[in-house]
């Protein structure tokens, strides 16, 4: 579904299950809210909260193990990219995902030091039809210099081009919020969890119902250090139902 997305994306969104399979959840343990609601996982223990499902294929027999981890690094969920499917179009997305319906803004923090080519780590809305938003930091290498910083990226389909904004970013410990509001995506970052810079403002035609959550991503045409699956960590993911102050 994010494979479009994955050949325009300077990086392709790359995660795997904490407890080594799918979480499998019934409607009825979804969290959705209308406005004002708000869920908040802080990742402590070694379960995940209910209402997550797994996105993507299951690791490879004999392959590493390392995926995700609630244990590696207590209080945070640790995510690794798997291994390149040189099969697969644009490489192979999987991500930990769960429902959420109508306008949101999605809040994380995030420890991030890329270091293979084309590698993110972020956010990401998922719609139908190969639509899916994401915001996420990246390492790109060109020639003479590595470009790093962050992607904030609209997949309009198969018969649109994407929508893309993007801003340079040297650091490794940010915040990172993605606001919908109908079918206009802002995404923005943060040092310190207070003041905000937007990166900027896209957009895509998703239904009100959509998918979100975390992911780290290794894109099939990294050109350098491609073995190197450096881990993401993420604080906490928040999703609060309700618009938000731009000036914050």
């Amino acid at each position: 579904m994010l494979r479009r997305f994955l050949l325009y994306a300077v990086s392709p969104l790359c995660v795997v299950s904490v407890l080594g399979t799918a979480c499998d959840v019934t409607p009825d343990s979804l969290f959705v809210a209308g406005d004002g609601g708000i869920f908040r996982d802080d990742f402590v223990g070694r379960v995940l909260d209910d209402g997550w499902s797994f996105l993507g294929s299951e690791p490879v027999a004999g392959g590493d193990s390392r995926t995700q981890s609630l244990a590696e690094r207590p209080g945070f969920l640790r995510i690794y990219p798997q291994a390149l499917d040189a099969d697969a179009e644009g490489g192979t997305p999987s991500g930990w995902l769960r429902l959420a319906r109508g306008d949101f803004v999605l809040t994380t923090r995030m420890q991030f030091v890329s270091v293979a080519d084309r590698q993110l780590a972020g956010l990401v809305v998922e719609g139908e039809d190969g639509r899916a938003v994401t915001l996420g930091l990246i390492s790109v290498v060109f020639p003479r210099e590595t470009f790093r910083g962050f992607t904030l990226l609209a997949d309009r389909g198969p018969d649109e081009d994407p929508d893309t904004e993007f801003a340079v970013f040297e650091g490794t410990d940010v915040f990172l919020r993605l606001e919908r509001a109908g079918d206009t995506f802002e995404g923005a970052f943060s040092e310190d969890g207070v003041t905000f810079v937007t990166v900027g403002t896209v957009s895509t035609d998703l239904s009100n119902s959509v998918r979100v959550g975390l992911g780290t991503i290794l894109r099939d045409n990294c050109v350098q250090d491609c073995d190197r699956f450096v881990p993401a960590d993420f604080d906490f993911f928040q999703i609060v139902f309700q618009t938000i102050d731009r000036d914050g």
